[in-house]
């Protein structure tokens, strides 16, 4: 079997990262990758500097093409015809080709979202085509790249589940009969770098990155208590309060912080009356909420899952593709 039809390259392209996974279609094994922090919004930047929409495809074409070659030079393969599957803001207003975002509800097999198939042509020798997979909305809200990720977990049944997927703008995701139906965003990690970097408070926060998070699950614990139980607006200043009083110093405070803004997303979820819940997180995240709902003491009657986002994304992405690839 040769390199192009046994491989397929799976690209999570958001918006301040990249990241390009080589995967081996017969078992889903990642078998190279690139990671770097050219978003899409650093991308558009770029782009909108000095070139023309008529260029625009194949601008971010070209730092498709130099992940692809890194990985070409470091695993000493071939991956010329290899397809892209691309999903996240690469189909924004931003991103390499806007495609509008698919309706919600839609099917949890990826069968009834929008795509769009882009084919690269290079000196009229080889053509490369680039699979994109667009978002998904509703009246109230909407997501990119989230959606890929709870179709890669879907195992069928008919159950209602809720999905939680952490990030810069955590997403709430409800799956249910087959569907998912409705979606929720949470400016969690946001907020976040906001009040650590652009407040009052950012002289009262700080991280020590020779430390791991052992270390502070207790400022931590106390923040994801503040968050669920106290007004936001009124428990973000208790941060100032720790430091002026002296009750945490910085380092302890910065996980006091994000415990606090966990806490306060995760309020939500006993308001839903779903029991089974699944967390797709990468290892980082998966330690922060793990903790997180061990501390809340009404997550004790949950059915909680937490599954890799990596292997969700390359699960997802076949998914749709094989969907897709069959009409």
């Amino acid at each position: 079997m040769t390199d192009e039809i046994r491989n397929i390259l799976c690209c999570d392209w958001g918006s301040s990262s990249f990241r390009m996974l080589l995967v081996d279609r017969r078992d889903m094994k990642v078998v190279g990758q690139v990671t770097n922090g050219e978003g899409i919004f650093k991308c558009f930047e770029k782009w909108k500097e000095k070139h023309k929409e008529k260029t625009r495809i194949e601008f971010y074409y070209k730092r498709i093409s130099r992940a692809i070659q890194k990985i070409e030079s470091e695993l000493q393969c071939n991956l010329r015809n290899v397809p892209v599957v691309i999903s996240g803001m690469a189909s924004s207003n931003l991103g390499m080709r806007e495609i509008t975002y698919s309706p919600i509800p839609f099917q949890l097999d990826g069968s009834d979202l929008i795509t769009q198939r882009i084919l690269v042509k290079k000196k009229k020798q080889w053509e490369r085509e680039i699979f994109l997979i667009s978002g998904a909305e509703n009246a109230r809200d909407t997501m990119r790249g989230e959606e890929t990720l709870v179709i890669g977990v879907n195992q069928g049944g008919h159950q209602k589940i809720l999905y939680i997927i952490p990030g810069t703008h955590s997403k709430h995701i409800i799956g249910e009969n087959q569907q998912v139906t409705d979606v929720k965003t949470y400016m969690t990690g946001e907020f976040f770098n906001l009040l650590a970097s652009h407040s009052i408070l950012k002289n009262s926060v700080d991280r020590d990155k020779t430390k791991g998070f052992g270390q502070f699950i207790s400022a931590f614990c106390e923040g994801v208590k503040a968050g669920a139980s106290t007004n936001i607006l009124h428990a973000a200043f208790s941060v100032r309060v720790n430091q002026l009083f002296t009750k945490m110093d910085a380092f302890s405070n910065y996980y006091y912080l994000s415990g606090m803004l966990i806490g306060a997303e995760l309020l939500d979820i006993f308001k839903t009356g779903i029991s089974d819940i699944i967390v797709i997180a990468d290892r980082e995240k998966t330690i922060l909420y793990r903790k997180a709902f061990d501390t809340l003491q009404e997550a004790s009657t949950l059915s909680l899952r937490f599954e890799d986002a990596s292997t969700a994304l390359v699960r997802g992405q076949l998914k749709i593709y094989a969907a897709h690839k069959s009409h």
